[in-house]
């Protein structure tokens, strides 16, 4: 397993990073990439658009994927649809 931690802004600039790490944890051994979220403090398009690539990257390689929210992103990836589409722990309010 892998877990990345996130916080303050996810934005342009910022998902720079993360894509980064993200494709860092992309080894032949990887089973479970978990993305900590609860203490990001601003989560734009961009972080969606990251979010959505790293689950259809996970889906393609056989990798779980589990994000862990705040209660803010959680409505965020619900209007979008996203929490249908995978696993995601929203933060208890």
């Amino acid at each position: 397993m892998v877990v990345i931690g996130c916080f303050g802004e996810l934005d342009l600039v910022t998902c720079r990073d993360l894509d980064a790490a993200i494709d860092e944890s992309f080894t032949t051994d990887l089973s479970v990439l978990h993305l900590d979220l609860k203490a990001v403090t601003f989560f734009d398009s961009s972080a969606v658009r990251c979010l959505v690539e790293c689950h259809r990257r996970c889906a393609n390689h056989r990798v779980r994927l589990q994000v862990v929210t705040s209660p803010v992103i959680d409505r965020v990836l619900g209007l979008v649809g996203f929490r249908s589409a995978t696993q995601v722990a929203g933060s208890p309010s």
